[in-house]
């Protein structure tokens, strides 16, 4: 398994960064956590650096989650990045349609930094491997 040093966080709410970062803190002091304002501000940070896990918020505005995404594939992202859809709310489609567009899978944002620490250690754990992606219909 490869060794995960960055994880890119897409989302429009910069407190998420904070919640997020203190749960990573919890697992692993090792991986630094790259926050973008939105997918204009993700496409300009990826110019830069070459993260081993991105977290993109569905809902965004202007561009949203999907269309993150898309833009993420077409700039020929690394196939090695894992990218996973990260939200407060996913609709099935929308997680049935990010999966097909390359998407490791779809995680709903909990509730606590206790439930969000399983998560992140399950993901970290498995950024690599394809048994982590639940089976969606």
């Amino acid at each position: 398994m490869r060794m995960i040093q960055c994880l890119l966080l897409i989302d429009d709410d910069p407190e998420e960064l904070d919640i997020l970062t203190e749960a990573l803190n919890g697992v692993t002091p090792r991986i630094r956590c790259v926050y973008a304002k939105g997918a204009e501000a993700a496409l300009k940070v990826l110019h830069q650096i070459t993260p081993d896990v991105v977290f993109i918020d569905i809902n965004m505005p202007k561009i949203d989650g999907i269309e993150c995404l898309a833009l993420l594939r077409n700039m020929k992202l690394p196939e090695q990045v894992d990218v996973f859809i990260y939200s407060n709310f996913i609709d099935d489609k929308v997680c049935k349609l990010a999966l097909e567009m390359g998407a490791k899978d779809c995680i709903k944002k909990p509730y606590s930094i206790l439930q969000l620490k399983a998560i992140l250690r399950k993901v970290l754990q498995v950024a690599d491997a394809d048994e982590f992606v639940q089976n969606r219909k």
